[in-house]
């Protein structure tokens, strides 16, 4: 009897752990970087890769660089330590921080925040690192995706084959960068008559009507007027790189905002996100990336989120052979949660909002129902999980009562047979 009531119970509890700790197993993550570089005070927040939402982290050395329960980096005195990203307690990434002595660079500029480079061509991306007198002010330079292109430390990029990657220009801090988006083309493609359409609206996705875009290259400088859907056209523009500058009317002298912008050797679709005063800059080729996504795979569909959490969407298009091309994101609802150009989701408040991501044609959208919660919403989880072990707890005991009124009518059913036959 007591050998079934325990075997009954072990029974319990290993199907509790197969739906509790199983699926959690599974779950992977990464650092997409091994190593950083910061100054004292400053922080950082390296991006990963996987579910990030279950993931705890740790430094090995508090003295040199602390981290928070998000993931964000403080650098507290100089020296080396590591970052560990675990799961359950189990490491599944490191990486190593190195917190370096005196001040830190303020800025950093390219020469192109957007390129177009013909397959086997070389060119070279020029840097300007703006640093305290005294301060390291070099500057380095990686590929995301040296398959496409790879850069060396002075800025040199070679075109290896087609396909977009970006190349990102740091300083001594890993923590001031700037970004080139370069798209690598086919051989033989002509360099004249361009012509661009783009859509202007603010980082809250409002159409931006009766705004001037001006292309300037020195001396020459074209002008188009967005419409009523913030739309604007440029007609046989040359290919090379230009200044893009929006101002608020005809009238006006001073640019509200200005980009560096590189003119494929394609007819063009380009997006320009106004964002307080910067200008970002998206782009995609009228007869390649637009025209040929035919799906968008977001990595989630629906995300549990705490005000001020981050969240880095990543997506993937299909054919695959296209990369990552540039999308349109939008929120439904910017006071909840927001986000940005490169898909960072930023929990404003508590609420629903729903995340698009969207080709810049239009064509095709994919979203993800964002619900954010409090930040001490942790405590109802630990009420909610108490209940469900009560209610367990209550239905281990009817089935135990259930099973021991059984056992004693059976018992004297066999004792009442036994009196029968005597």
């Amino acid at each position: 009897m007591t050998k079934k009531i325990i075997s009954m119970v072990l029974v319990l509890v290993a199907a509790l752990g197969i739906f509790t700790i199983a699926p959690d197993a599974a779950i992977q993550v990464k650092f997409t970087r091994n190593e950083i570089n910061l100054y004292v005070l400053q922080t950082y927040k390296p991006s990963m890769q996987g579910n990030t939402e279950v993931v705890t982290y740790d430094s090995t050395n508090g003295d040199v660089a602390i981290v928070d329960e998000n993931g964000e980096i403080m650098a507290i005195s100089p020296g080396r330590s590591q970052i560990i990203a675990s799961i359950n307690g189990k490491a599944q990434s490191k990486c190593t921080v190195n917190v370096l002595e005196g001040m830190a660079p303020e800025s950093i500029s390219v020469s192109d925040q957007s390129l177009t480079l013909v397959k086997g061509s070389n060119y070279k991306l020029r840097a300007e690192v703006k640093a305290p007198e005294g301060t390291d002010d070099s500057a380095y330079f990686y590929s995301s995706d040296e398959k496409i292109a790879t850069v060396d430390s002075n800025g040199n990029i070679k075109a290896i084959k087609e396909g977009s990657t970006v190349i990102t220009a740091e300083t001594s801090s890993s923590a001031v960068s700037v970004k080139c988006v370069l798209k690598v083309v086919a051989d033989g493609m002509t360099s004249a008559n361009i012509n661009i359409s783009g859509i202007l609206y603010s980082i809250a996705g409002e159409k931006k009507k009766s705004m001037v875009v001006e292309l300037k290259n020195g001396e020459t400088s074209v002008k188009a007027t967005t419409d009523d859907e913030g739309r604007f056209f440029f007609d046989g523009i040359e290919s090379k790189s230009y200044s893009l500058n929006v101002y608020k009317d005809e009238e006006a002298v001073k640019p509200m905002c200005s980009a560096e912008f590189a003119v494929s050797p394609y007819d063009m679709n380009i997006s320009c996100i106004i964002n307080g005063k910067e200008l970002v800059v998206l782009y995609q080729d009228k007869n390649t990336n637009t025209a040929d996504i035919k799906d968008i795979t977001l990595q989630k569909s629906t995300l549990m989120m705490e005000v001020g959490e981050f969240y880095d969407m990543t997506y993937t298009v299909r054919p695959s052979n296209l990369g990552t091309p540039a999308l349109r994101c939008t929120s439904s609802d910017n006071n909840v949660a927001s986000v940005d150009a490169d898909g960072r989701i930023t929990a404003i408040k508590q609420g629903n909002a729903t995340i698009n991501f969207s080709t810049l044609d239009g064509r095709i959208t994919k979203s993800c129902d964002v619900t954010v919660t409090s930040v001490n919403s942790n405590e109802n989880s630990w009420l909610i999980i108490a209940i469900e072990a009560v209610i367990l707890i209550v239905v281990f005991l009817i089935f135990f009562i259930a099973y021991r009124r059984f056992v004693h009518k059976k018992e004297k059913a066999e004792l009442s047979e036994e009196d029968t036959k005597l």
